[in-house]
């Protein structure tokens, strides 16, 4: 019985000490302070970084798949595809860092500096994210529609040379 009374009290005080002193999950929920503001800025960032590395290794993953039966030149377009995505990306986080620390350059305050600087990270992490899935969406389905005709045009070609032959 002293054992479960223990049990019961090593979790209920945590909780409700959690309580009092406003601990949540959602860092966004109490941002009555400089640093609460900061943790949710933090917290949407690292959201929003995540989404972008899903969104980027979605497409990655996209461009290495379906090699199979493809000729040699259309699977040295797909690397140069990739070897460029990967350049882009590289060069955008290049981006990121120097045109947020320009937009933050002049603020004094340290805590106020992090705190631009991740809403900077913010914007920009949600439009890469946008131009990855809005571009190259449109780039996928293209090119699935092309392998597409390709394929079927090598299907009517190989039955219409079999045609001849068996004729």
């Amino acid at each position: 019985m002293r054992y479960l009374f223990l049990l019961t009290l090593f979790l209920i005080i945590p909780n409700a000490y959690a309580s009092e002193t406003g601990a949540s999950e959602d860092p966004c929920q109490n941002i009555d302070t400089e640093f609460g503001m900061y943790d949710c800025i933090s917290a949407q960032y690292k959201d929003a970084e995540k989404h972008l590395m899903s969104v980027y290794n979605q497409a990655l993953f996209r461009l290495q798949k379906d090699t199979k039966g493809l000729r040699q030149s259309e699977i040295e377009d797909i690397e140069k595809r990739i070897e460029i995505f990967e350049k882009s990306q590289e060069s955008w986080i290049k981006y990121r860092e120097t045109t947020c620390m320009a937009e933050t350059y002049n603020e004094t305050e340290e805590t106020r500096q992090f705190m631009k600087m991740r809403l900077c990270y913010l914007r920009l992490a949600e439009r890469r994210t946008d131009d990855i899935e809005g571009h190259y969406e449109l780039w996928f389905e293209k090119d699935y529609k092309n392998r597409a005709r390709r394929a079927v045009k090598r299907k009517t070609e190989s039955e219409g040379s079999s045609i001849t032959k068996q004729q």
